[in-house]
């Protein structure tokens, strides 16, 4: 694999562990990722002892840094270690739609709904990948029920392109 720099804020990433116990190895690999040196990136996010591995937030930063290297599989292998973090099964869908296409991708996003049925991130991408395959109108209801869970929502599908037939028609949230 060649050497990317992710897709992610690393300095936010950075400072989100400022004095925590975390710090020293979440600073070393940022440094290594802004250098684009993945391969020692990685390296010291492994050094973090065992103990501090149970961090959610250090187990989402794995996911966020596979995700920003494109590592599909690494992603997905990763996200099914952690089958108990519902955020992971939104991360293993883009895996999916990247490997296997959206299909797949909502094939997870179902089973993860039936163990989070008041996700509204799993929600929401579950609707997109619906519209995606044209059935607008499951879509649309799928929409209206992740806005309906975290109204916040409706700014990013106002954004997402994915959505733009109906912005045109405002049919998604008047109806």
């Amino acid at each position: 694999m060649t050497a990317r720099t992710p897709r992610i804020r690393l300095d936010s990433v950075s400072r989100k562990y400022d004095s925590s116990p975390l710090d020293p190895y979440i600073k070393a690999a940022v440094g290594f990722f802004k250098l684009r040196d993945t391969a020692s990136g990685m390296e010291e996010l492994e050094k973090v002892p065992q103990k501090l591995r149970t961090v959610g937030a250090l187990k989402m930063m794995r996911l966020e840094i596979e995700l920003g290297l494109e590592s599909w599989d690494g992603l997905a292998e990763y996200a099914l270690s952690l089958p108990d973090i519902p955020g992971a099964h939104l991360y293993l869908a883009i895996a999916e739609k990247n490997r296997s296409g959206l299909a797949a991708a909502e094939g997870v996003l179902r089973q993860a709904l039936l163990k989070y049925p008041y996700h509204p991130l799993i929600q929401y991408y579950l609707a997109s990948y619906v519209c995606q395959q044209g059935r607008l109108e499951e879509a649309r209801v799928m929409m209206r029920r992740s806005m309906g869970l975290d109204p916040k929502l409706e700014k990013f599908y106002r954004k997402d392109p994915v959505w733009r037939p109906f912005h045109q028609s405002s049919t998604m949230v008047k109806n």
